[in-house]
């Protein structure tokens, strides 16, 4: 498997055992994604990166993690008695321009529903999908080891780099 990944890093994302059903959605990727969501039971908003339909996480604690990635972004999706790999495309260069040049302003909203789902709209068909909304990210590896991309980033924006506790 590890030849098939040619990353030195992968995300590891723990899933409720309601996407085994569903492992073909789990391989679409929706490429890499910045939008707001906003909860309609609370009115809470916020800011989101998507690579999958899988998992939402907040912005800030997913940015810095993306410059990471080159070509590929592979994510281990576990569950209780297995895991499930899968590596979405990524060009490195376009893709974290495209959200880093484009204003909160102009992201689309994503509504979640009272039950914790959302709808979107997939290969000519909506489709309804419960994202794991992730809050907080564990960097194993170090942030100041991502490299000169990253570096030039937190130069630009210091107000990014993660706090001690984190």
């Amino acid at each position: 498997m590890s030849a098939a990944i040619e990353e030195t890093t992968v995300l590891v994302v723990r899933l409720p055992e309601s996407w085994l059903d569903d492992t073909d959605r789990l391989s679409q990727g929706t490429g890499l994604q910045a939008f707001c969501s906003e909860h309609e039971n609370s009115g809470e908003s916020r800011c989101e990166l998507a690579i999958s339909h899988a998992f939402w996480c907040e912005y800030e604690h997913l940015w810095l993690v993306m410059f990471a990635f080159r070509r590929a972004i592979p994510v281990g999706y576990v569950f209780t008695e297995m895991c499930v790999v899968c590596q979405y495309h990524f060009r490195r260069f376009s893709d974290l321009r495209a959200i880093g040049d484009l204003s909160p302003k102009r992201y689309t909203t994503n509504a979640i529903a009272d039950d914790g789902t959302y709808s979107c709209w997939s290969a000519s068909e909506w489709i309804h999908v419960r994202p794991s909304i992730i809050k907080r990210v564990v960097d194993e590896g170090s942030y100041r080891n991502l490299g000169a991309l990253a570096r030039a980033y937190l130069a630009e924006h210091p107000e990014t780099a993660p706090s001690e506790e984190e």
